[in-house]
């Protein structure tokens, strides 16, 4: 569909939304180059004085202001997002990721670490203490997912406040993702890609928690369309480079590999969503300049009769 069949005020959300998915694309491709080129896989930094890491991580920083800017000078002028056939698939493919493969990949991660610290011979007191938060922080993950999972399999039925509290599973399981990498001391606190994994997790977890909120109260404000823009950016510049950095074997040593996929599904989910809130996206100046240019018409006009 061309973009000159839209409406004036829709054109203006599409052109906001290519440029996102636009944007994410060439930042994913930033952040692939910078892990092929830059990153240090058995250590898990980059090298010393790469400067396209940082390039990188600018460049996101901009554009999440630039949205930022652009979603609150707007209006969105949809209620809740409009279920069509693709985000129904969409939906299911998401719920069966979290019902099929988070629990298969969870339990061999969880027991692959097991394994690897008892053959290291660390199996101190505190070792083994942390051990223990690490794999109930699993046990819970696969909880939450399975239950969340049933939010998206519901896709295809209109909202309700069942289906709602449904979706706060999906909350609770970003949040324990989160926590797992946060309790795990075996891969560096700050290292770029246990950052970027938590940030992408939490712009996920705050864009459940704007769609859950739009569903309940029936409208979608402006923050909810930001948030739904920052996690599909986010999460695809965390995926799509780790994924393949998999593929490529230049990112091996990543501990949350397997949570790189589910957040790939996501991407692609939040980015639908987004394609569906943004196509009705107003510009609330232009608006305003539309509809004060024929009152001012009409005041000129007015004067002029006076006058004469």
């Amino acid at each position: 569909m061309k973009l000159a069949s839209f409406k004036p005020s829709q054109r203006f959300g599409r052109i906001y939304t290519l440029s996102v998915l636009a944007a994410s694309g060439v930042l994913a491709v930033l952040r692939t180059l910078s892990l092929a080129l830059c990153y240090d896989d058995p250590i898990g930094y980059y090298r010393a004085g790469a400067f396209l890491p940082v390039m990188a991580d600018v460049a996101v920083l901009l554009v999440l202001l630039a949205m930022l800017a652009v979603c609150l000078s707007a209006k969105p002028e949809v209620n809740t997002c409009p279920q069509t056939p693709l985000k129904t698939s969409l939906s299911f493919a998401v719920g069966a990721m979290l019902v099929l493969y988070v629990p298969i990949a969870y339990t061999v991660f969880g027991l692959g670490e097991l394994l690897e610290i008892y053959r290291s011979g660390l199996l101190t007191p505190q070792v083994l203490s942390q051990l223990k938060t690490t794999l109930t922080l699993h046990v819970f993950a696969i909880a939450f997912a399975l239950l969340s999972s049933l939010y998206f399999f519901l896709s295809y039925r209109k909202a309700s406040n069942g289906r709602t509290w449904l979706g706060l599973f999906t909350v609770a399981y970003l949040i324990s993702a989160v926590a797992i990498s946060y309790f795990d001391h075996f891969f560096p606190i700050n290292a770029p890609q246990k950052l970027w994994m938590q940030i992408a997790a939490i712009a996920a977890m705050l864009a459940a928690v704007a769609e859950l909120k739009a569903e309940a109260n029936g409208k979608v404000r402006r923050m909810d369309l930001f948030l739904t823009s920052a996690a599909a950016l986010l999460c695809a510049c965390y995926a799509i480079p780790t994924v393949i950095g998999v593929l490529f074997n230049f990112v091996v040593s990543d501990p949350y590999t397997p949570f790189s996929y589910v957040l790939l599904t996501l991407a692609a989910y939040f980015a639908l969503r987004l394609w569906y809130l943004g196509a009705p996206l107003k510009d609330e100046q232009a608006e305003t300049e539309q509809e004060s240019a024929p009152m001012e018409a009409d005041r000129q006009e007015n004067d002029t009769m006076k006058g004469e």
